[in-house]
């Protein structure tokens, strides 16, 4: 239903970021073994996550990695953070 949509925006930015602060990792992401991290290889502060998920909801983000030098996606650039690969 569209007037229920706008409502999934709310609790979807906050089980992304319980996981992103907890230990940098939702519960997919740690079966395709990538982590979000800082650029001091840290957990992400609040701000970055909702950085991140705002810019990551527009839809437009992955497109920018196309032509991106370091293929960091829009929301890496303006949140300052990257996603990293886990050896567990």
């Amino acid at each position: 239903n569209k007037i229920l949509k706008p409502f999934w925006f709310v609790p979807g930015f906050f089980y992304l970021a319980y996981y992103w602060r907890k230990n940098g990792q939702t519960p997919s992401m740690k079966v395709w073994k990538i982590k979000l991290v800082n650029q001091q290889d840290q957990l992400v502060s609040l701000p970055q996550a909702l950085i991140r998920y705002v810019t990551a909801f527009l839809g437009f983000g992955l497109f920018w990695a196309v032509f991106n030098k370091k293929r960091s996606s829009l929301q890496d650039v303006l949140s300052k953070t990257s996603l990293v690969i886990t050896e567990d």
